[in-house]
């Protein structure tokens, strides 16, 4: 733009400066110097043309290049807000994970809590319990929870079977330790 600025104002120079003068209607007087200056004119336009031209194009080829790397980068981008939603869905499972396994582990450590009380407080025999028992409901009651608590039954001992001739011999001699 300024070299054709310069060949504007170079040709004004030029045709101001002839010999001959400028006639009225603005033209060299002499056909020759008219040839020769606009070939003068036509030569600086021509560069200053070219030289717009290859800017020209000099432009539009780092347009292209900055339009590629945009696409370039903003296929990047893409790629790495997928990465970043799916790390976002693994953080957001993970701490459902973790507050289903907190409170698993209140709710473990509240039935350990409860179960080491009643293993502390529970009597260890059923002697213990036949001897803190305030009544026979109450033993019932207390070796019933014993049994639950520790599994398998208590061991009781076994009286051998009565047979009904030992029953009806036994109760011949009541009726005679009565009769006495």
């Amino acid at each position: 733009m300024r070299r054709l600025v310069l060949a504007i104002a170079l040709s004004l120079l030029v045709l101001g400066a002839a010999p001959g003068g400028a006639t009225a209607d603005g033209t060299p007087a002499n056909p020759q110097q008219q040839l020769a200056i606009i070939q003068q004119i036509r030569a600086q336009l021509g560069s200053n043309l070219a030289d717009a031209l290859a800017a020209q194009q000099q432009l539009r080829q780092s347009l292209q290049a900055n339009s590629a790397q945009q696409q370039q980068v903003q296929g990047k981008i893409s790629e790495i807000e997928a990465k970043i939603a799916n790390l976002d869905d693994q953080i957001a499972a993970a701490q459902l994970r973790e507050a289903i396994l907190a409170r698993r582990i209140d709710t473990e450590r509240t039935q350990i809590r409860q179960l080491a009380r009643s293993v502390y407080e529970s009597p260890g025999s059923v002697l213990l319990v036949l001897a803190q028992s305030q009544s026979l409901s109450d033993l019932f009651t207390r070796v019933a929870d014993l049994n639950v608590g520790r599994g398998p039954p208590i061991s009781r001992p076994r009286l051998p079977p009565i047979s009904r001739s030992s029953s009806r011999s036994a109760r011949r001699s009541r009726r005679r330790g009565m009769s006495r």
